[in-house]
C-alpha cells in the first residue's frame, strides 16, 4: 500500500470519528504526512505513516504492526512528554484503536505497559 492510500484511510477515519460531533471545519494538507485537523476550537497537528518512527505531538495515525507497538513502548517517555494520541489503523480490517500515553500510564503504570498494549493490539490485528 502506497503513503497516499494509508492517507485516505487514515484521513477517512477522521472525518468518520467526527461523524456525530461535527467539529471539524477544515483539514489542511502540510506535506504528504503532515496535515493541520482545524476543530471549532482548537488546531491539531496530524502526522500520517505506516511506520511509527519517531514521535510527534499531536496525532498520530499509523499501521497497526507489533513493529509500530514495539516503537510505541521504546518512545513511551517521549509520547507522554508531548502529550500524543495515537490511532493504530488495520487497514485491511478497517480496525483501529487509539492510545493516549500520558492517560495509560497514569492508569497502567510503566510495568505493564508492554503486556497491555500487545493485548490491544491482538483484538484488532
Amino acid at each position: 500500500m502506497t503513503l497516499a492510500d494509508f492517507a485516505e484511510h487514515a484521513l477517512a477515519l477522521v472525518q468518520h470519528k467526527d461523524l456525530i460531533k461535527k467539529q471539524i471545519s477544515e483539514i489542511h494538507k502540510k506535506s504528504d504526512v503532515e496535515y493541520e485537523i482545524v476543530y471549532n476550537d482548537k488546531i491539531v497537528a496530524l502526522h500520517i505513516s505506516p511506520t511509527l518512527e519517531k514521535a510527534h505531538s499531536g496525532t498520530i495515525i499509523c499501521d497497526n504492526t507489533k513493529k509500530n507497538v514495539d516503537a510505541v513502548v521504546q518512545n513511551w517517555d517521549e509520547l507522554i512528554k508531548l502529550n500524543t494520541t495515537i490511532l493504530f489503523l488495520n487497514v485491511k480490517t478497517g480496525g483501529n484503536w487509539s492510545l493516549h500515553p500520558k492517560t495509560h500510564q497514569k492508569i497502567m503504570g510503566s510495568d505493564n505497559i508492554l503486556k497491555g498494549l500487545k493485548s490491544i493490539y491482538a483484538n484488532c490485528a
